[in-house]
């Protein structure tokens, strides 16, 4: 599959409508983890990849099926929706791989290797809607958000950024979004250690990359008044580098 198909499919802006969970729902696993950690010490990975990513499909109860390159979705409404691995030439490599299964909102959750950096793509059990966000998803306590947030200030593979989406009965709705690659930014800074604090409230540290040393800021992100408010709140403990 060229990879220009993939981008556009990549793109698409499409509805979610609804939590209904697969016929067989796997076993959540916390946006942290990594499914094929083992897979990385082996010196030959893609049997181990494949071992473990097809032991996930099977706990989708026949939602989610791979065939050779390609790995379909099969929702409850609307038509399948492939994505293809692209093999062909190291330079523009796309590889998707299974995580698990988010009930909080009744997306699965994949994550997209290229040959170098990644992201994450989420796609809807009931309607087949899709997005592709920058790293792992995060629930709010009251399932009505998603926050992703991507870091990466030494390879700068990844991007330097932090998204919120909102749940709505159509679809996943960008709400905010603050990116520390952008061309007004005089330092560049990634987000990490993002957590929930509320339904409402959102604690993160703002990494920015001085050297020999990183200055971390304790970030504090409150939706009230109909949009979030950002706000400073002191220097974050110094960690080893991000």
């Amino acid at each position: 599959m060229p990879a220009p198909r993939i981008a556009r499919l990549l793109a698409l802006a499409s509805a979610l409508a609804g939590c209904t969970p697969p016929a067989v729902a796997p076993a959540p696993v916390a946006a942290a983890e990594d499914p094929y950690e083992e897979c990385y010490a082996e010196e030959v990975r893609d049997p181990c990849f494949a071992r473990i990513e097809q032991r996930l499909l099977a706990g989708t109860g026949g939602r989610v099926v791979r065939d050779g390159l390609e790995l379909t979705f099969h929702p409850r409404q609307g038509a399948p929706v492939t994505l293809y691995d692209d093999t062909t030439d190291a330079d523009v490599l796309v590889r998707q791989r299974y995580l698990t299964w988010l009930p909080g909102i009744g997306y699965h959750l994949l994550r997209i290797q290229y040959y170098e950096g990644g992201a994450y793509f989420l796609v809807s059990d009931r309607t087949g809607a899709h997005e592709n966000i920058p790293g792992p998803p995060l629930v709010s306590p009251d399932g009505r958000r998603v926050v992703s947030a991507s870091m990466d200030l030494e390879a700068a593979y990844d991007p330097n950024r932090i998204e919120i989406w909102r749940v709505t009965p159509e679809r996943l709705e960008k709400e905010w979004e603050a990116s520390g690659d952008a061309c007004d930014e005089s330092t560049p800074w990634g987000p990490s250690d993002v957590r929930w604090v509320d339904a409402r409230t959102l604690e993160w540290v703002k990494n920015e990359h001085q050297q020999p040393d990183y200055r971390r800021t304790r970030m504090l992100l409150r939706h009230e008044n109909g949009g979030w408010t950002l706000r400073e709140m002191g220097p974050a403990p110094n960690v080893p580098e991000p």
